[in-house]
């Protein structure tokens, strides 16, 4: 299930039924967090993944998707040089950007020239509302070519459309609070609410849109795919303590409290 909410979410399936294939390149997320944790538990080669990845992100014309890559390697490496009162992770994070960097400057490089006389600042920059959130990851819908209104602020919804499912929140939430796994999962949990409150519709917002890097980004809204991924991470280690916890009981009994889930996911 942890394996399947991130790839079949409703941002997935809500973008490529607009027709918009590069956010495919998605799907390279949990790779490069793979290759970051790794590197952390054994060898640095495991940052070729994470750097390698980013670099092809780079390369297939996902420049947003870049950004935010770049701030979550940077909020997880803060987060686990906490916990781990080490600056190993931080240096990680700088060797996996240098990879990426190195990879890609064949054409980074001549990108930026290309920027460096251009207008970067754009108009678009409404973010998701707050009485949206529960329509985000709650409602299936992937209709194309509609906008919805809250209030005063009119969004596409393919632009906010992140569809998880109850049981996916539900077993993040488990996640969040499972002892063993407690450490990981809180350096998710600050991660995904960095990106919700910069993908809402909030004076947050409004502070990181005068940055050099955000306000150079249109449709804040399209973080809420970090959210997503921070989601399926905990949901995952919610589902390992369910499993660790009906590891003793019999099949039918497994059987009996896994059909409410399923019934409850479709």
């Amino acid at each position: 299930l942890p394996a399947l909410i991130f790839p079949l979410s409703g941002f997935m399936t809500s973008h490529l039924a607009n027709g918009q294939l590069l956010w495919l390149t998605v799907d390279y997320l949990p790779w490069i967090v793979l290759g970051f944790v790794r590197a952390l538990r054994s060898s640095r080669w495991w940052l070729l993944l994470a750097g390698g990845l980013t670099a092809l992100t780079f390369i297939e014309g996902r420049v947003y998707l870049v950004a935010y890559i770049v701030a979550l390697l940077a909020i997880l490496g803060l987060g686990y040089a906490v916990a781990r009162r080490s600056w190993r992770p931080l240096v990680h994070v700088a060797l996996a950007l240098f990879l990426a960097v190195g990879l890609a400057a064949w054409k980074i490089l001549p990108t930026l020239w290309f920027l460096h006389d251009r207008v970067q600042a754009l108009a678009n920059t409404d973010g998701i509302p707050l009485a949206a959130l529960d329509d985000a990851f709650l409602v299936r819908s992937v209709t194309t070519n509609v906008d919805d209104t809250y209030g005063t602020i009119i969004i596409p919804r393919h632009e906010y459309a992140a569809y998880v499912g109850l049981v996916p929140l539900l077993l993040a939430a488990l996640g969040l609070i499972t002892r063993p796994l407690r450490p990981h999962a809180t350096v998710f949990a600050i991660a995904g609410g960095v990106f919700l409150a910069l993908a809402m519709q909030t004076a947050t917002w409004a502070l990181f849109e005068y940055l050099p890097l955000t306000r150079e980004l249109r449709n804040p809204s399209r973080m809420i795919i970090m959210v997503v991924l921070t989601l399926s991470v905990l949901a995952g280690a919610g589902l390992q303590r369910l499993t660790d916890a009906t590891r003793r009981w019999s099949a039918r009994l497994r059987a009996a409290t896994l059909i409410p889930w399923v019934l409850l996911a479709l």
